[in-house]
């Protein structure tokens, strides 16, 4: 017996562990087929689930490996170190499929029909950490259903059709927008400067008649000439009354205008004043029709005291002060012969050389510098030129956009 002992310790052999890996995967068959060698192959592992993906030019492989078929160690015998390196290891079934036949056959193969994400999800899903878990349940609850996305589409197109079947065209509404503009009645399609704002648009035919000049065409006192006119103080009126003769025919339009010119300044300067026959003895009690006239078109009425009637009170608002001085601005370049000075306008006015710029442009003038001719018939010099600035009015009429203005104070 212990011959027998000795002999077996004396063919023994000690053998050293080397290394210990953290492990690989050692699958079944592949059914009888031999791997391409341009296939590849990835191991995606996560505690003890294992799942090997490969792919070839015409395979495609996958394998899972079997909880119930326990646990496999690979050594690796080095026999000059006389030791091993060991390999804990998953045994993974793999089986492969023709990537041709699988495109044919459809889902039964392996979700052919399945979008890359969606794959890559499941394997989100099956392997990914708790934060790509939560990024793949917030991106499908966010998806949107196309088919859903159709039908909403459709009852989106048929609410708008029924709800702006009503509207009015984008003519209407420039007609309309157009038609709320503070600027006397004009023609945008002439294209003669004279047709563009006529004459009894700006003052009524009824209110015309009973402008009567003739005082003050006969009149050869200068000074005497200016007291006549309403407004008996106005460098405008004075200017223009200066540059016509005393005469007859044309010249006596002319003066008309310039009268009614003189009138709306009158008004203008007095606006503050709200009772009819005030205005009337502050403006030289010219007729109460041309008055009357006036305050109808650029005044509000408003209640009198001890019920006085409405029609002797009134208020110019910043609404019809606006329009006041727009038609002002309208008759006043007809008389210019539409170009007119801004500068002294605008001092006569108390207003802002750019405040009355804006006026002239609503009216559709062009503000801009004189032309070398025109600054040298007004006695400027090249470098007062280049800042003052004129109002030409020309045909055909382009009048700029209406922009709807936003109240104040969220009201």
């Amino acid at each position: 017996m212990g011959d027998k002992k000795r002999k077996r310790e004396e063919g023994s052999t000690e053998v050293k562990v080397k290394n210990v890996h953290d492990g690989m995967v050692v699958t079944t068959t592949f059914g009888g087929q031999n791997v391409p060698k341009d296939a590849s192959f990835n191991v995606y592992k996560r505690k003890s689930d294992v799942v090997v993906h490969g792919e070839s030019s015409v395979f495609e492989y996958h394998g899972q490996n079997q909880q119930d078929q326990g646990s496999y160690c690979l050594a690796s015998y080095d026999p000059e170190t006389n030791s091993v390196e060991l390999y804990p290891s998953s045994m993974v079934n793999m089986a492969g499929v023709v990537k041709a036949k699988k495109m044919v056959e459809g889902p039964a193969v392996k979700q052919a029909n399945v979008r890359n994400v969606l794959q890559r999800n499941a394997l989100g899903e099956a392997f990914g950490t708790k934060k790509a878990k939560k990024a793949i349940t917030e991106m499908e609850r966010n998806r949107i259903d196309a088919e859903k996305l159709e039908d909403l589409e459709v009852a989106i197109v048929d609410t708008v059709q029924e709800s702006t079947e009503n509207l009015p065209s984008q003519e209407k509404r420039q007609e309309s927008l157009s038609s709320t503009r503070p600027i006397p009645p004009h023609n945008l399609e002439t294209t003669k400067v004279e047709e563009v704002y006529p004459l009894e648009g700006i003052i009524p035919k009824f209110e015309w008649t009973y402008i009567r000049v003739q005082p003050i065409t006969q009149e050869k006192d200068f000074s005497k000439k200016l007291s006549l006119f309403p407004n008996k103080t106005s460098q405008y009126v004075s200017s223009r009354m200066a540059a016509i003769e005393n005469g007859v025919g044309t010249q006596t339009e002319k003066v008309k205008m310039i009268y009614y010119a003189s009138l709306l300044l009158a008004v203008y300067e007095n606006k503050r004043i709200n009772n009819k026959a005030a205005l009337l003895a502050k403006v030289g009690n010219p007729p109460e029709a041309l008055i009357s006239g006036i305050l109808d078109r650029f005044a509000v009425s408003k209640a009198g005291q001890f019920g006085k009637s409405k029609d002797r009170n009134f208020a110019i608002d910043p609404v019809h002060e606006h329009r006041l001085l727009c038609y002002l601005l309208a008759l006043i370049l007809r008389i210019d012969n539409y170009t007119t000075e801004i500068a002294p306008l605008a001092q006569e006015l108390s207003l802002k050389p750019s405040k009355l710029a804006e006026l002239f442009r609503a009216l559709g003038c062009a503000v801009k510098p004189p032309t070398a001719v025109q600054a040298e018939a007004l006695s400027l010099s090249k470098a007062a030129a280049a800042s003052y600035k004129l109002a030409v009015l020309s045909a055909p009429l382009k009048l700029p956009d209406v922009a709807k203005r936003k109240r104040q104070g969220g009201r």
